[in-house]
């Protein structure tokens, strides 16, 4: 178990997620990336970093 840095969440990572796997916290809706599997470690994603940071939503109507 691994804590998100933003919020505290506790959270389960799969043990198939790779380092620099990215999840996010079901919490905070924060962008978490994994830095250590030995122990488990996550770093919040700058927005900036993450894609399609600027993007509006696709409207499908």
């Amino acid at each position: 178990m691994v804590s998100c840095p933003v919020c505290q969440q506790k959270l389960k990572l799969s043990f198939t997620m790779l380092v620099g796997s990215i999840v996010v916290c079901p919490k905070c809706d924060t962008d978490l990336r994994i830095t250590s599997r030995e122990p488990d470690q996550l770093e919040a994603v700058p927005e900036a970093e993450t894609h399609n940071a600027n993007a509006k939503p696709e409207s499908y109507a």
